[in-house]
């Protein structure tokens, strides 16, 4: 578990699966929710290949808008290394089963700007 303070000043932690598919925030023992993601192998050519991860879906409940999800995307960046994508703003859903809602778009275009969130695939792979 990784632990860090919100924006409010509460201590929170944070824990990310092995699989790096779930990402879970708690305050004590109380999970407040969290992202789950899916991972594919994408191809880079020369029998190489890297892991890819969709964001499909994103829920930190009361916990929202403490900086938590940016710390979420953060640390999963630094422990697997691998591109981060999300789905569309444009109201459709991904057959990946990726889209935006609510607070959604605004926070992953912010995430995007700071380069935690890539615009697709090969945006930031050689940061990797």
């Amino acid at each position: 578990m990784h632990k860090v303070q919100g924006k409010n000043g509460k201590c929170y932690s944070i824990e990310i699966d092995d699989s790096g598919c779930e990402i879970k925030v708690y305050e004590g023992n109380r999970c407040l929710g969290g992202f789950t993601l899916s991972c594919h192998e994408e191809d880079y050519g020369n029998y190489e290949s890297f892991d890819v991860y969709t964001i499909t879906h994103m829920n930190l409940g009361e916990a929202k808008r403490n900086g938590l999800g940016r710390e979420c995307l953060k640390l999963h960046k630094k422990e697997f290394s691998s591109p981060i994508l999300a789905g569309p703003n444009d109201g459709s859903k991904s057959n990946d089963g990726s889209y935006l809602i609510g607070d959604g778009p605004g926070f992953i275009k912010k995430m995007r700007e700071e380069g935690f969130v890539c615009r697709d695939k090969w945006d930031g792979y050689d940061e990797f």
